[in-house]
């Protein structure tokens, strides 16, 4: 599960993971600037928060927490604000279950 991640946009996870939620917010700006960061090319910074993963790999799940959602969430990481996590906190579980019961 990646939320908000300051990562490439096109970075995959290794082998070993099966599937990998993207909850991301295009109005996220500070994985925006991420990108800027002076070691950013020898590490994996990137604006993966807010544009989603950008990549054909199946295993990556895209959340655009701007739209679909009845609870809209904007900013960094503000899904974890109380008055938004008894919203995305459910969310979140039951894309893990629904996952889970795929795989079983």
């Amino acid at each position: 599960m990646y939320i908000n991640p300051a990562l490439k946009k096109d970075l995959v996870p290794g082998s070993q993971v099966q599937r990998i939620d993207v909850w991301h917010s295009p109005s996220d700006q500070p994985v925006k600037l991420a990108k800027l960061l002076p070691a950013a090319n020898a590490r994996p910074w990137g604006e993966m928060g807010a544009v989603g993963y950008q990549g054909d790999d199946k295993r990556m799940c895209n959340h655009n927490k701007e739209c679909g959602y009845s609870v809209i969430s904007r900013e960094h990481s503000d899904m974890f604000k109380m008055e938004k996590l008894a919203f995305y906190g459910p969310a979140v579980v039951e894309q893990v279950m629904q996952f889970k019961t795929v795989m079983n």
